[in-house]
């Protein structure tokens, strides 16, 4: 099977491409880690972000608000 029909059945099934999927699944953790304690610098770290200012513009553009005030 071809990478353009994985592709297309991905986003079939779940209704996004993978790297839309995988980054809802990471921010989804990264949620996860905020409620349980973690900083936002240890919550972008351990969800996978090289910078925390990444997670925080990813963070508040998927959610609406930043990881602080998640976490607050």
């Amino acid at each position: 099977m071809g990478e353009r029909q994985w592709g297309r059945l991905f986003r079939a099934e779940f209704g996004g491409t993978y790297p839309q999927w995988r980054t809802t699944a990471r921010i989804f953790q990264a949620m996860i880690e905020l409620s349980e304690g973690a900083t936002v610098t240890q919550a972008a770290h351990r969800c996978g972000w090289a910078a925390p200012s990444a997670f925080i513009d990813t963070f508040t553009r998927v959610m609406g608000r930043s990881p602080g005030g998640y976490r607050g």
